[in-house]
């Protein structure tokens, strides 16, 4: 019997998508619920999140908190070659690693696919960040991070790199992995190998849904969770000459190290501090309900020398920097490595501006975020992976 529901009747958070035509084509029963006791988890194959569409595109589903797990999307990504990701969700943002852009952008950078989120609108309740995430470098992301923004509709172009065939979708739910064609016949690109290659185009559409009514308001206080990084490795980074390069390395447990290329400008305010973190380990989600293994490589703002001052700049008056960090890398021990850079003005910093590579060794993967331009005012550049394998009851 349901705890909420005499009858016993089991109540599901659910995705569902029509056709042009009204019909329903997709159902999906959100998998990895976060302090949703009235809903039941869902337990139908992956494969059920997979819909095509009449224009010839091909998407997986998920809800918020599954977005940090392996079901179903990664697996449909890597197993079934969907490129294009429709995320609905009520995302309560944690600062410094995860708010909705970073873990929006990192994702689809990480995986190589299109993201399409759909966040709630309420920023006194954590909630925010909506937006078309491209994996195409020379299209900008779309998206809105603004208090004020109220309810936003975004429409946008993007580029497509696959059609999975819909007649082999259902025969893959006892996890047999087909290898799929991009529309030109070429191989399916990894995340280290994107280019620009025109195969398909399509125009989306993503409401962020307002869940309270703003009363007049243009500007509201926005709430955040904050990550304790006390359990994370950390230097602080130490200021060099105009011109000189600095470089530190960082490591933590299971072979993780981190890498540092770095220079500090000229004028550059005496109470701006960069810390380079690592950490692969255990996160608490949920106020310790969720246990996620994380590897974790970043440069954090923090405005002392103390740790526990960093990542909490969001109510702070912070000075202009222009920080230059060349090269973040990390030797990371699975793939699943969401690149982000974020400022403090909590907006992402230009995809044109930086690039992401990832390359495999027989005992590692080395990921690498290599920018192009300096960072005015950085708050934090994230290596952020999941290790999915060694969640505990995984």
């Amino acid at each position: 019997m349901h705890p909420r529901d005499p009858s016993g009747c089991k109540f599901y958070n659910t995705q569902v998508v029509f056709d042009d035509a009204g019909a329903v084509v997709a159902r999906y029963q959100k998998k990895h619920l976060f302090s949703e006791h009235f809903f039941t988890p869902g337990t139908d194959p992956d494969t059920t999140a997979i819909f095509e569409t009449s224009f010839g595109v091909t998407f997986t589903l998920l809800i918020c908190f599954d977005i940090l797990y392996e079901t179903p999307a990664v697996i449909n990504i890597y197993n079934h070659g969907v490129r294009d990701v429709i995320l609905s969700t009520a995302w309560f943002d944690e600062l410094p690693s995860l708010t909705a852009p970073q873990i929006w952008k990192g994702f689809s950078q990480g995986n190589n696919v299109n993201l399409i989120a759909a966040n709630i609108y309420y920023p006194p309740g954590g909630f925010l960040g909506t937006g078309i995430f491209r994996t195409v470098y020379s299209e900008p992301d779309y998206y809105t991070y603004d208090t004020s923004s109220g309810n936003k509709l975004i429409v946008g172009k993007v580029k497509t790199k696959s059609v999975v065939p819909s007649a082999k979708i259902h025969q893959s739910a006892n996890s047999e992995v087909f290898t799929y064609k991009d529309f030109d016949g070429l191989p399916l690109l990894g995340p280290s190998q994107v280019e620009e290659r025109q195969t398909n185009t399509m125009e989306v559409i993503v409401n962020g849904k307002n869940k309270h009514k703003q009363d007049g308001k243009q500007n509201m206080e926005h709430k955040y969770l904050h990550e304790d990084l006390r359990r994370y490795n950390h230097v602080i980074l130490e200021r060099t000459s105009p011109g000189v390069f600095g470089g530190q390395e960082l490591c933590h447990e299971d072979g993780l190290c981190c890498n540092l290329s770095y220079e500090y400008p000229a004028e550059q305010p005496e109470d701006i501090v960069y810390m380079l973190i690592a950490y692969s380990g255990l996160v608490e989600k949920g106020e310790g309900l969720y246990h996620l293994y994380v590897q974790v490589c970043g440069v954090v703002l923090c405005l002392n020398e103390t740790i526990d001052s960093c990542g909490h700049f969001e109510d702070a008056y912070i000075p202009d920097s222009a920080f230059r960090a060349y090269s973040l890398s990390g030797t990371y021990s699975d793939r699943y490595i969401y690149p982000s850079v974020f400022t403090d003005t909590l907006q992402l910093f230009s995809a044109e501006k930086w690039n992401y590579t990832l390359s495999e060794s027989p005992d590692h993967f080395h990921a690498i975020i290599h920018l192009h331009e300096e960072v005015n005012d950085l708050s934090m550049l994230s290596l952020y992976a999941r290790w999915f394998s060694r969640d505990p009851n995984h």
